[in-house]
Formats: structure tokens, sequence, C-alpha cells
């Protein structure tokens, strides 16, 4: 007798364990549904990437000339003539003309002072005959918002070309 008891206990407990699982499937189901919904709004719409043609491939004819980016053609060849023979290299030759700036003019006594300033912050003073610049560049007169230069400028000979340049007072900060 309690076995039949033990029985029909275990049957309506397996019942109520069905019944459950099938009433939590359709709660599943209604979910999932409702996440596919969801997931259908956000998902984006992803346009497919444009067909790119390939460039034809051209063979560099120019390989036998000099390289365009090499730039010991436009460095100061030693044997070039220097406008002074004679002159002693200065500390402003060091930088490129085109790294210093020229933050102000003094005038005294009928003498022109010019006042240059390195990328490093250095200030110099510079008067007629000075050079600046790794071209040589030789100071020919100064005015009151500039000063000008005579540059030796590399050209393929050893006596190189005399070009003016003109350094202008700096208006920055």
């Amino acid at each position: 007798m309690i076995f039949n008891v033990l029985r029909i206990a275990s049957m309506v407990l397996v019942g109520l364990v069905v019944s459950a699982c099938n009433s939590s499937e359709g709660r599943k189901h209604a979910v999932d549904d409702q996440l596919a919904k969801i997931q259908a709004r956000l998902t984006p719409v992803v346009e497919s990437l444009p067909h790119f043609s390939t460039n034809p491939v051209l063979p560099y004819q120019e390989a036998n000339l000099r390289s365009p980016f090499d730039s010991s053609f436009f460095e100061i060849k030693s044997d070039i003539k220097q406008l002074d023979p004679a002159h002693q290299k200065e500390l402003l030759e060091a930088y490129p003309l085109e790294s210093l700036k020229l933050v102000g003019i003094l005038h005294q006594d009928n003498l022109s002072w010019a006042l240059v300033m390195t990328p490093d912050e250095t200030l110099y003073r510079v008067t007629l005959g000075h050079y600046l610049g790794k071209n040589c560049g030789k100071i020919v007169r100064i005015t009151d918002n500039s000063i000008q230069l005579i540059e030796m400028m590399p050209n393929g000979s050893d006596n190189g070309k005399q070009r003016s340049v003109e350094l202008s007072l700096f208006q920055g900060n």
C-alpha cells in the first residue's frame, strides 16, 4: 500500500513537471519572438563595398637619372668659390637660412645691427659682412625691416651661382 501511494505521488510530480515545462516553453517562444523583432529593428543595413579597379603598373623609365629626393645635390660643396675666400665659418652658418628669424633691427651711430634668433631661441647680433645660413649668405644691406644677403648656390660647376635673398622682420609670437 505504501508502495502504491509512492507510485501515485511520483506520477503526480512528473505530471506537474511536464505541465510546467509546457507552459514555460510557450513563454520561451514568446520571448524569442520579441527578441527577434528587436534585433531586426536594430540590425543596420550594410551596403556592399564598391568595386575598385586596379591601376596599370607603369615602369619607371628615369631610373638612370638623378633622384629628385637626393638632398646631396643642394648641399654646398667645399670646392665652390666663396664670396670672400678668407672668411672663417661663423656660428649662424650652421643653420639653414629658413630656420633663422630676424627679430629686431638696431641703429647706432650710422651703424645698423640685426638681431637674429636661432631655432633653439639663442639671440645673435649681426651687421654688414656677417654670414648666415648654409649657403654662405653674406649680409650686404640692413633696412628698417629686413636684411639682404647674397648667397652662393650650387649650379653644377665649381663656381656656384650668386643669388639675392631677403630675411624679413619676424611678425609672429
